[in-house]
């Protein structure tokens, strides 16, 4: 789930809850991953581990995303 910019505090939370409120009526679960734009990431999980693993998936996928722009960015398969 995406969360575009909002001022820390009381404004960005009223952003992340919006935005959990919509995504929950549109899956029916909560995501297991929010972005918020210009201050990192959420995991969530119902363990530790489940986060710690949640947390590495994104890096590793993150990073290879990165490492396409080497090559002129991701080619998606349509």
């Amino acid at each position: 789930m995406y969360v575009p910019y909002a001022e820390p505090g009381f404004n960005l939370a009223i952003a992340i809850l919006e935005r959990l409120q919509t995504n929950l009526a549109r899956w029916d679960s909560p995501p297991r991953v929010i972005l918020l734009q210009n201050h990192g990431m959420i995991a969530l999980g119902e363990t530790a581990q489940d986060v710690e693993m949640i947390t590495a998936v994104f890096i590793k996928a993150a990073r290879i995303l990165a490492g396409t722009t080497a090559f002129g960015g991701p080619r998606y398969l349509s």
